[in-house]
């Protein structure tokens, strides 16, 4: 007696049913190289969206602005050394008018001039203050645009792993086994379908398991074998173990 109950012979059901359980494998299969491909598809994506910068999306568009603030705190800086020269020279070009006024008014020397001294001192230097904080907020609002500019990229490459890695894992944990369920259940109930078709029509008659021949709660078939020493349990394959299949 078999372990498991033969086929019944082509002939004896509808053709239909083989043809219908093959498409069925092929389909599965089908499946398995769809999800390949999907997943080396999003692998790809995924690394030309975060590769190195300067090499991706994500990571062009960070060097791209990192690279204008950069740009931008440079010329910042020209900026600033530019105008602090500027204002340098106005305030000299000032205090060359100022003396050659004094001059001409005789009032060479005395309080005139350092009183005069001390007004541009104190003007230059509030003027340069402004100079100098307009490029320290100029300098301090581009580190914060890096730093968010950084941050950014990270956050989208994050989200785009976790969206590649939740992906792969539906795919490949639940889609694929969940198809490869079904199919085996396809097939059980294929089988049973065969088998009743076949034995109505009266062209084949089902064998009866043996007596002594059970199937665990795990579906492993197995056969009760009574010895001297208590019963023993033997696999489809031959090997005899000393207990009963889970």
């Amino acid at each position: 007696m078999p372990w498991q109950a033969a086929s019944p012979p082509p002939g004896s059901y509808d053709p239909t049913i083989d043809a219908n359980q093959n498409a069925a494998w092929r389909g599965l299969g089908d499946l398995r190289q769809d999800v390949e491909r999907t997943n080396t598809r999003s692998a790809n994506d995924l690394s030309l969206a975060i590769g190195a910068d300067g090499q991706s999306g994500i990571g062009q568009q960070k060097a791209w602005s990192l690279s204008d603030n950069m740009r931008s705190r440079t010329r910042s800086q020209e900026d600033h050394g530019t105008a602090t020269a500027n204002l340098g020279r106005q305030y000299g070009n000032l205090a060359r008018s100022q003396g050659q006024q004094a001059q001409q008014a005789g009032a060479v020397g005395g309080g005139a001039l350092a009183d005069a001294l001390l007004k541009r001192t104190a003007n230059q230097g509030v003027e340069q203050q402004g100079l100098d904080t307009s490029k320290n907020r100029t300098l301090a609002d581009l580190l914060t645009s890096d730093q968010r500019v950084t941050q950014s990229a990270k956050d989208r490459g994050g989200a785009l792993t976790l969206d590649y890695n939740r992906g792969v894992e539906d795919r490949n944990q639940v889609t694929v086994p969940r198809a490869a369920r079904e199919l085996t259940q396809f097939g059980i109930d294929t089988t049973r379908t065969k088998g009743f078709q076949a034995s109505t029509s009266g062209l084949w008659q089902a064998p009866t398991r043996a007596a002594n021949e059970f199937k665990s709660p795990g579906g492993t078939a197995y056969r009760v074998l009574k010895t001297s020493k208590g019963n023993k349990y033997m696999l489809p394959g031959g090997t005899i173990v000393p207990t009963r299949p889970a």
